[in-house]
């Protein structure tokens, strides 16, 4: 005799219940609980998207404040005459080498060399440069400097080498005449003009 057979028609129905009870139990946790960890899971991921939508909306109601406040700057910029504006790097980079050669000469400098230096992008802005050699008396240099320090557009002095100048007679003797040979490397910053 099978041993299902053995028990009463209540037992049976309570074993029927048990079996049925498990059987859900088993779809709930193999196929509902997934189900519902998914669910949950791109609940989630919609929260999460919309936290970030909403940063990149807020984002973009500030861009016409942020883009206002930047021409702004540009302006002010302009105006004031802190940058050089050319229409090309080289138009730029010639109109440095210009301007350091016409301060030099104006007092009293004599311009024996000038080397384009190579150019950097700085925030939006780029630095040019030279490398000038010339040789000027100790005051005709301290005119030189002061000018480079009042220059707009402005003027960045990024490495500077004065040695006394010396002239040698027919006897090999040295002979200091009050000049000296410098070595200087400028910068300016520089933007292309707006069309």
């Amino acid at each position: 005799m099978n041993r299902l057979e053995q028990l009463q028609p209540r037992e049976r129905r309570i074993l029927a219940v048990g079996i049925l009870a498990s059987l859900i139990l088993i779809a709930l946790l193999g196929v509902v609980v997934p189900v519902v960890q998914k669910l949950a899971s791109s609940a989630e991921s919609v929260a999460d998207a919309g936290f970030r939508l909403e940063r990149v909306q807020d984002a973009a109601a500030q861009l016409p404040a942020v883009e206002a406040e930047v021409s702004a700057l540009e302006r002010a910029l302009d105006q004031q005459g802190l940058t050089q504006r050319e229409s090309s790097e080289s138009l730029a980079t010639a109109a440095l080498q210009e301007r350091v050669a016409a301060i030099i000469a104006d007092h009293d400098g004599n311009v024996q060399s000038t080397r384009v230096q190579a150019a950097s992008d700085e925030d939006g802005l780029q630095r040019i440069g030279v490398r000038v050699q010339f040789e000027a008396g100790s005051e005709s240099l301290a005119g030189i400097l002061q000018a480079i320090d009042r220059a707009r557009p402005l003027l960045f002095v990024e490495q500077l080498s004065v040695r006394a100048s010396r002239e040698f007679d027919r006897q090999r003797r040295a002979d200091y005449r009050g000049k000296t040979d410098v070595t200087l490397e400028l910068s300016a910053y520089w933007r292309p003009e707006q069309s």
